[in-house]
């Protein structure tokens, strides 16, 4: 219809019939779909993903150089975010909106740095765009997540800074905000309008059930994919038996990014140039993960009640999305945190030593009880079965009694563990090494960045 000249207002083939354009995610308007207008669909699909993948790595990168982070940091935050398994597992799973509303969150963040400090008609056009193509890419909901960030991030850099400029630099920075908005409204008001129509027609303006809204949040237990990404099941040898979907409760960015992470953790309790970002960042982090633990905390109860349109969604588990860019810029952090040890020699050699036998020890016993394909312990079932019984379940749960669920079930496990302690020793290695170099400054930043993308793949 589209290469006709029409506009898919009506969708006949789901139900009884849907809008489509009003649904926002058939992102119409958005350019980069049109690209399905000129190849084949698969390979439209390829280049839509690739497109995206790469709009998010480049601009975190950009992002990080903005603050000031050096190349290879920049470049290391820029390809943990590019790479995390979530961003991978919704282009499996085909939520392709999902991936391309996504990406543009670090375009804005830069977008929004820009015009803080260095206000003008370009800045401010370039945030507009930004903030117009991520509503225009389809996914409401990431959306409305990403405004929470941005808002934490303009009260970030506009306090301090509005009290350095006089009352004139004020104004003339609100105008150039005001621009931003109305160019970013005009710009959507096409998707817009036929949205907001079918908002005040559906069931979404009025009051949706707290059993519906509540649904899909990040369960505890998905924290431990930070370590350990498949242990609940990888969808190949052992199907997912997690709680919810396996895309929207994937934490993992790799295991030299959690290294990186711990290293970053450090500019917190100093006195540096980095000390205020980091916290931020870490408090970014931290709060929105605690969000997407959804009914599991008070908090959610709280913010269904006071924020406007909150409990319009489900699925909160998504707003972890915003606390894995804020670990991937962390990782930076951690990354230049990580070349001033080793160029100071300030590592404890002894401390790392035992760490590194330590870790080569589970790696070693790991990968024995991987091969040995025998029948997992009892503490292997218990676990099991204690994951296996708790509620709010929306996936099929396991089968408890099947051999074959138990035994894959523990040997992925033991893949899972020998994976992240041979990572973690790898990394103890590299630095017990850098540490007896001369001239370890000069190869260690590109070293520690070889390492995050090797982790993230």
């Amino acid at each position: 219809m589209l290469e006709q000249g029409e506009i898919p207002f009506w969708n006949p083939s789901i139900f009884a019939g849907s809008p489509y354009f009003a649904g926002l995610q058939s992102a119409l308007f958005y350019p980069p779909v049109w690209v399905h207008l000129l190849v084949p669909t698969p390979l439209a699909i390829s280049l839509f993903c690739g497109f995206h993948l790469s709009l998010a790595g480049f601009f975190t990168f950009l992002f990080a150089r903005s603050n000031r982070l050096s190349l290879f940091a920049s470049l290391s935050s820029g390809a943990c975010f590019a790479f995390s398994l979530p961003l991978i597992l919704h282009i499996l799973a085909g939520h392709i909106s999902n991936v391309a509303t996504i990406a543009w969150i670090p375009v804005v963040l830069y977008a929004l740095r820009r015009l803080a400090f260095q206000p003008g008609l370009s800045a401010s056009l370039f945030l507009g765009v930004s903030v117009a193509l991520q509503f225009l890419a389809g996914h409401p909901q990431y959306v409305y997540y990403s405004l929470a960030l941005y808002t934490l991030y303009a009260a970030f850099l506009g306090v301090p800074l509005l009290k350095e400029i006089d009352q004139g630099e004020k104004y003339f920075l609100l105008f150039f905000l005001l621009v931003s908005v109305l160019f970013c409204c005009s710009l959507i008001a096409v998707q817009l309008m036929p949205a907001f129509e079918l908002y005040f027609s559906s069931a979404r303006s009025e009051s949706l059930p707290a059993n519906f809204t509540s649904s899909f949040f990040l369960p505890v237990e998905n924290l431990f994919t930070f370590l350990f990404p498949t242990f609940l099941g990888d969808g190949l040898h052992l199907p997912y038996w997690g709680r919810f979907y396996f895309a929207e409760t994937e934490l993992f960015l790799g295991i030299p990014a959690l290294f990186f992470l711990l290293f970053s953790l450090l500019n917190c309790f100093f006195v540096n140039s980095a000390r205020k970002e980091t916290l931020f960042w870490w408090g970014c982090a931290v709060f929105f993960l605690f969000v997407a633990l959804g009914i599991e905390t008070p908090l959610y109860n709280i913010l269904s009640t006071v924020v406007p349109l909150f409990d319009s969604f489900r699925g909160i588990s998504k707003i972890s999305i915003l606390a894995l860019f804020s670990l991937s810029l962390l990782v930076g952090y951690g990354v230049e945190k990580g070349v001033r040890i080793v160029q100071e020699k300030t590592l404890s050699v002894k401390l790392f030593l035992l760490l590194f036998f330590l870790s080569l020890s589970i790696t070693v016993w790991s990968f024995t009880e991987y091969r040995a394909h025998s029948f997992p312990s009892g503490w292997w079932v218990d676990w099991a079965a204690t994951l296996a019984s708790l509620p709010h379940r929306y996936t099929s749960a396991p089968h408890l009694q099947s051999p074959y669920f138990l035994l894959e079930g523990y040997h992925l496990f033991m893949q899972n563990l020998f994976l992240a302690s041979l990572f973690l020793s790898i990394m103890l290695a590299v630095l017990l090494f850098l540490q007896t170099q001369k001239k370890a400054k000069v190869f260690a930043a590109p070293l520690f960045f070889l390492l995050v993308v090797i982790g993230s793949i």
